[in-house]
């Protein structure tokens, strides 16, 4: 695994995959949001992570995880020590489990919407979590400082449905 463009954890090799609806999506990469893009009951929080999936027909599904202050995750604290060195080179990060993001609880929320960043292409299946992980203020820093200082609030503003319907789904099923 690659650091990337110095704001996502690129994925070599096979890093895992998940089921939606009988079709196989790879895990590609892993990037972060500050604050969320995604909102609970008008709540935006300080971190989001989305792990970006891709099947064999070029088709994306992204899953969202976002997190409050509190306990340190383990995920982030396993780059931890390869963050600052990040703001100055792409760097491999050696070898990290993407099973250690940890997908939280089992109720989720799904739609059909875009890519967040662009291109924002269109059609891709979004799985947000509805548990709330957490992350130390020193950690969302660390991940916040890798990027330019013009983009440190990389979240995209909230978007209207626009006929979209949200699912959610009180376990976690894939299939």
């Amino acid at each position: 695994m690659s650091g990337g463009d110095r704001h996502q954890v690129a994925f070599i090799g096979d890093a895992g995959s998940i089921t939606i609806n009988g079709t196989v999506y790879k895990a590609v990469n892993c990037h972060w949001h500050s604050p969320s893009e995604h909102t609970f009951n008008g709540t935006r929080y300080p971190l989001e992570i989305h792990i970006v999936h891709l099947s064999d027909r070029n088709e994306t599904a992204v899953v969202g995880i976002l997190y409050r202050y509190g306990l340190p995750d383990p995920f982030i604290a396993s780059i931890f020590p390869a963050i600052s060195i990040l703001r100055r080179e792409d760097i491999a990060l050696g070898t990290i489990n993407p099973g250690s993001i940890g997908f939280p609880g089992s109720s989720y929320y799904r739609y059909n919407g875009s890519l967040t960043a662009p291109p924002c292409s269109e059609n891709v299946t979004w799985t947000v979590f509805k548990e709330i992980k957490t992350v130390t203020p020193l950690g969302v820093e660390a991940l916040r400082n890798v990027l330019p200082p013009q983009n440190r609030n990389n979240s995209r503003p909230t978007q209207p449905l626009n006929g979209r319907t949200v699912l959610f789904h009180p376990r976690r099923s894939f299939t």
